[in-house]
């Protein structure tokens, strides 16, 4: 049996992407971001209807892959710079420079089921840098979180998102973080 419900985000890592001459990613070493605490996933996607004599005749869509927020209490440093594109002079002192892109990376994550957590992995994401707030503590500490907006694009054969399923092959379940899943050919 499959899940009936989805709950408990957790084990979110990022990998570093490069996109090839011939569109083909190819992925750095896997990273655990910690502190995360919301994801939001929405399709991007439009329908056009088609009409012959004065009716529907048929409905195509296309879809641009998945928009969304990654929500977390803090970056670390090393996202920062490797992501971000925070610098550090000789002293240690980081910056930012304001024309630097953030990086492509492949998002991975698992959210716990009723049956059997599922893994998954957004193969191409492009986050945007986050916007702080800092407030003064009043008779409590609000501790905020950031928010990154993130567009999610696809491989170059049109996939941009893999998951695991109750059936998933179990080194292949077991490994899911070591490192960015290769889809096997059917």
């Amino acid at each position: 049996m499959s899940n009936k419900y989805l709950f408990n985000l957790k084990k979110v890592h990022y990998a570093p992407v490069t996109v090839g001459e011939d569109g083909t990613l190819s992925f750095g070493a896997v990273t655990r971001l910690m502190g995360t605490t919301e994801l939001t996933m929405e399709l991007e996607q439009s329908s056009d209807k088609h009409f012959s004599e004065g009716l529907v005749y048929f409905v195509t869509t296309s879809s641009a892959g998945y928009k969304g927020e990654l929500s977390i209490y803090n970056v670390d440093e090393k996202f920062e710079k490797e992501v971000l594109g925070m610098k550090e002079d000789t002293k240690k002192v980081q910056y930012e420079d304001m024309y630097a892109q953030p990086k492509e990376i492949a998002l991975l994550f698992e959210v716990d089921g009723n049956e059997k957590a599922e893994r998954h992995c957004l193969l191409r994401v492009k986050v945007s840098k986050p916007k702080y707030e800092y407030k003064t503590t009043t008779d409590k500490v609000d501790v905020p979180v950031l928010k990154l907006s993130y567009e999610g694009l696809t491989n170059e054969k049109g996939i941009g998102r893999i998951k695991t399923s109750k059936d998933t092959d179990e080194q292949v379940y077991n490994k899911w973080f070591d490192s960015v899943y290769t889809l096997a050919t059917a």
